[in-house]
């Protein structure tokens, strides 16, 4: 057989190497191909085989698959698979998985090979295909029953799912419906057809319906069960109580949605054992084997989504909780201690066990813990713990539990409660006492008070007090009371001489130490004299200091009463050492607001002595009254308020500090000097003024407006608030008759005053006012202007000399179109202006220089033919010898005005013509006669009836101007002059002279 094998192996590397040398590509066809399916996971799988030769020179091959579906061979899907052939495993397998459920429809395969080995590097070649391979579907079958599929199929939430229905013989497919919605078909042949649902959702745990409406009427249906894969157990963990039977539990997390057969199952596997058990969802129970102690699981979560495993390794020993201790009791051999015992219904005698006892005083809930380690015994048996250090008559509760010493794993579960009370003893504390003093005339009434023991101290039920007192100085004449249990003071009579006072409470057991207190002897204490100061609260009691007493004190003692307000007031004191000052006072019975006096005594040899008194809140608030104010006063500017009624004393909630004034103007804003402004919450701004001194409670309210309604409020403040604030009060302020008459009394003393005192400062200034306001005006017959000796003048002629004018008829050749006021050289005419048929023109001959120069005014008027005559209006002429103007108007405007201005060779002289003279057209008043042209005439003087910005002046008018006019045209008529060479000059400010003289009228 070895022979045979080496030869068959020198005939293969013989072959191989005669195909390697001819360079010929090799072909290894796929032989023997087969295929079968699993309809419910929707699996191809196909098995073939190659030569003898392809495994034994385990050669690299490459395999092409095609599948196809339905009868016509429909490819859905190519790929390919390349393994390695080994001589070991001959065979070769693959599977495809198919989203369309195998039974709907044909499903062919074939296959082909190539060598894709790099020892034979020529282009791989493929082998023919092999034939097809075909599993019918279930439409190829003459049925005449629809069918649906899948069936009943679980998947994974999220997952696509195709669903076919098949129809019967001669039936034909309507529809198919998915949750109740219809989903578009697609026909995969003539009697099949089929749906997709994309990312379907968790179902319930009966699934989601599928149906297939078929003609006929009839129907086939499926469910589709959508879940999710199991999840890994965690948190594993096994134990034993009884070293009998191990319990595994774990966290399963969440449940699945499905139930029955299709839920996650658990299995337990023990490798050791090779055993297998099904488990609970949560736990599972493992016989536990007397001989073995080691143990190795594997617990799996399985479901048809697919499976999760978690491994655990235990020793038994080590995981023991032992079981619920039973059976308490104890016994009670002295007040102070007891024997507790129980037992185990199981049998660890393998085993060390750690018992735990809980002890716990029931009337404060003071719980001990005891450990005590004990050996394991036989079921049933009893253990035993000694308790120490208990409390004589107390009540007491006690447990236990158990665990394993050794390997600690967990305690059991606590056993139940067993309660006891110890036995009783003697009280071993003095009772903690105090007094309250009553005098009288001679006698004294002393209350005695006490503390009952607490009921470590008491060591038993209390059954008596026992008080004893009797004068200091005599101990053989001593009284005796008895009070009950129930009682925590007594009163008892003595005289002025100091006594000591005893007092021991009593049970069954047995007597406590006695207390002592001494009474002093009877003085006249005046305990007013001693000042009560406050006290201020800390939120959680209230702080209480005093001054060190310089002489020997054995301890200071502070009393209270829990309920100042209550004729029960819990009378209260506290014990401090001689080197104590100062405590916070602290009790569950302290509220706020509520006003708490203490008293600091001095205990001495000779009894207690009164030292200091305090008084103060633990929090003081708002006061809950608000001060009745009352208006004593009315003024028209002011207002008294009063509120003397109001308490300052411990019915306060607080210590009254200062008050609060609010004045209120009503529908409008209060602004009081010295005031401070507040605005309130509806919006109102008020004024407020404080007192700082509790106990002033009137005030008055001054500045305020006469006749003006006022709302008032006073609101007492604490250092916990402020009282409420109340506009109750309300009131009008007086009217201001006074001030209303002198409002109308000064006025009219006053202003005749003034003007009388006017009128005397205007009457002895009466001259400076004259020269001032109305100044003298220089006569122009009397100006110096004819005095000078460059110009001779006949003496019979006055400055202004009026001539009659000589007129001739001139042919009117051209009118102009505008207005103009021509100023002209010497020796041209002044041009007609013409406007309305009225033109002047003038003729001046300046060749006399003597006797001055004669002008010569021609008027004309033009009618409605356009020809012009003379005017028969008058018209005046003014001639002087060495200033000459003349200026003619119209009876509608202001036509003409003419300046000449000549330079002589051997004089200064010049001669201007700035004087206007204007005429009223068609007027009947005569002109003035000769004798009355001399008189003086204003430069300025204008006919009423014309205005000055009237007269149009062109540029053609300044062009021939060579003077500087002194006349002031005022609005603007002449204000820029041009000089002959065309050069701007300044504009004219001219002060008023006379038109026939070059001296100024008044002076500038």
């Amino acid at each position: 057989m070895d022979l045979l094998m080496i030869l068959q192996t020198v005939l293969l590397l013989v072959l191989e190497s005669r195909v390697s040398q001819s360079q010929e590509p090799v072909v290894v066809p796929p032989l023997n191909l087969k295929v079968s399916n699993d309809s419910f996971q929707e699996h191809l799988f196909l098995e073939w085989n190659v030569t003898d030769w392809g495994y034994e020179s385990e050669l690299k091959m490459l395999f092409q698959i095609q599948v196809s579906q339905t009868e016509e061979r429909n490819i859905i899907w190519m790929g390919n698979y390349s393994t390695m052939l080994s001589k070991s495993d001959k065979g070769l397998r693959w599977n495809w998985h198919s989203d369309l459920p195998l039974q709907c429809t044909s499903h062919s395969v074939r296959i082909r090979s190539a060598v894709d080995d790099p020892r034979f590097p020529t282009n791989k070649v493929w082998s023919e295909w092999t034939s097809w391979k075909t599993l019918l579907g279930l439409d190829s079958m003459d049925s005449e029953e629809p069918i649906i599929f899948p069936k009943d199929k679980i998947v994974k939430t999220g997952s696509n799912v195709t669903f076919c229905c098949i129809a019967g013989k001669n039936q034909s497919i309507l529809s198919i419906e998915y949750k109740g919605s219809s989903y578009p078909m697609t026909y995969i042949s003539s009697r099949s057809v089929k749906i997709t649902v994309s990312d379907v959702s968790l179902s319930s745990a009966y699934g989601t319906n599928v149906f297939c409406g078929l003609s006929g009427g009839k129907h086939r249906g499926t469910v589709l069960f959508v879940s999710k894969p199991p999840k890994k157990p965690t948190n594993v963990s096994c134990e034993t109580q009884d070293l009998k039977i191990l319990i595994c539990s774990w966290f399963s997390g969440e449940p699945s949605n499905l139930s029955g057969i299709r839920s996650t199952t658990y299995r337990l596997y023990e490798w050791f054992s090779q055993q297998m058990i099904a488990c609970f969802r949560n736990m599972c129970a493992w016989p536990i084997d007397k001989d073995r102690r080691l143990y190795n699981f594997t617990l799996t979560a399985w479901n048809a989504l697919g499976e999760r495993t978690a491994a655990i390794v235990l020793d038994v020993t080590h995981k023991v909780c032992p079981r619920t201790p039973t059976d308490l009791s104890a016994n009670h051999p002295s007040a102070t201690n007891a024997i507790l015992s129980w037992t185990l219904r199981s049998d660890y005698s393998v085993l060390r066990l750690c018992c735990q006892t809980e002890v716990v005083k029931v009337k404060n809930g003071d719980v001990i813990l005891h450990n005590v380690s004990v050996k394991g015994l036989p079921s049933m048996s009893r253990y035993n713990f000694d308790i120490n250090q208990l409390q004589p008559y107390t009540n007491y509760s006690l447990r236990v539990r158990c665990g394993a010493a050794d390997h600690f794993w967990k305690w059991s579960n606590w056993s139940e409660i067993l309660s006891i009370r110890t036995r009783e003893i003697a009280p071993t504390v003095e009772l903690d006492i105090w007094r309250e003093v009553k005098q009288h005339a001679e006698n004294r009434t002393v209350i005695i008070y006490w503390k009952p023991l607490s009921e470590n101290e008491a060591n038993g039920e209390i059954i008596s007090y026992h008080i004893t007192w009797g004068k200091l100085d005599d101990t053989n004449m001593y009284q005796h009371l008895t009070a009950s249990a129930s009682m925590n003071n007594t009163e008892i009579s003595i005289d002025g001489q100091p006594y000591v006072i005893r007092v021991t409470a009593r049970n069954i057991a047995g007597t406590s130490p006695s207390s002592e207190i001494r009474v002093g002897k009877l003085q006249k204490n005046d305990l007013e004299s001693i000042n009560e100061e406050r006290v201020n609260g800390t939120g959680d009691g209230i702080h209480v200091s005093w001054k060190p007493e310089m002489s020997e004190v054995s301890n200071y003692v502070v009393q209270w009463c829990n309920f100042p307000k209550s004729e029960q007031c819990d009378f209260q004191w506290k014990k401090y050492h001689n080197t104590t000052f100062s405590d916070i006072i602290k009790s569950a019975a302290f509220q706020p607001g509520v006003r708490y006096s203490f008293q600091v005594y001095t205990s001495k040899v000779d009894g207690a002595h009164l030292l200091e008194k305090k008084t103060g809140y633990i929090k003081e608030l708002a006061p809950i009254m608000k001060p009745t104010v009352k208006i004593v006063k009315i003024k028209p500017n002011a207002l008294s308020l009063t509120w003397d009624s109001y308490p300052t004393d411990d019915s306060q909630p607080g210590f009254i500090s200062a008050y609060h004034i609010y004045v209120k103007v009503l529908h409008d804003v209060c602004s009081l000097k010295g005031a401070e402004t507040l605005e309130l919450s509806d919006g109102s701004v008020v004024c407020k003024f404080t007192i700082g001194n509790p106990e002033v409670k009137s005030y008055t309210v001054d500045k305020l407006k006469p006749n003006t309604k006022y709302a008032f409020s006073v609101g007492a403040l604490t250092t916990g608030g402020e009282s409420v604030i109340d506009f109750s009060t309300k009131a009008v302020t007086l009217y201001n008759w006074q001030k209303v008459i002198l409002d109308i009394l000064l006025p009219v003393i006053i202003c005749p005053l003034l003007l009388l005192i006017l009128f005397l400062v205007c009457y002895w200034k009466r001259m400076w006012l004259k020269d001032t306001c109305f100044p003298e005006i220089p006569d122009p017959n009397k100006s110096s202007i004819l005095s000078l000796n460059e110009l001779k003048v006949n003496s019979e002629q006055s400055i202004l000399k009026v001539r009659n004018c000589i007129t001739c008829t001139v042919e009117l050749v051209n009118i102009s179109k505008e207005n103009k006021l021509q100023l002209c050289k010497q020796g041209m005419p002044v041009s007609g202006n013409e406007g309305n048929g009225h033109a002047t023109h003038e003729f001046c001959n300046l060749e006399d220089q003597t006797l001055g120069t004669q002008c010569t005014w021609i008027d004309f008027f033009q009618n409605e033919k356009g020809m012009a005559f003379p005017n028969p209006n008058p018209f005046t002429s003014f001639e002087n010898l060495t200033y000459c103007s003349q200026m003619v108007f119209g009876s509608s405007s202001l036509l003409g005005l003419g300046i000449i201005d000549t330079n002589l060779q051997n004089k200064s002289l010049y001669k201007q013509y700035p004087y206007l003279e204007l005429l009223k057209k068609n007027s009947s008043t005569a002109l003035p006669t000769e004798e009355s042209s001399s008189a003086y005439r204003s430069q300025m003087a204008v006919p009423n009836e014309y205005k000055i910005n009237d007269v149009p002046i062109s540029a053609s008018t300044v062009e021939c101007l060579g003077y500087k006019a002194q006349t002031n045209f005022s609005m603007g008529l002449l204000s820029t002059v041009i000089s002959e060479d065309n050069i701007s000059t300044e504009e004219v400010s001219v002060s008023p002279r006379s038109t026939n003289s070059t001296a100024f009228l008044l002076p500038d």
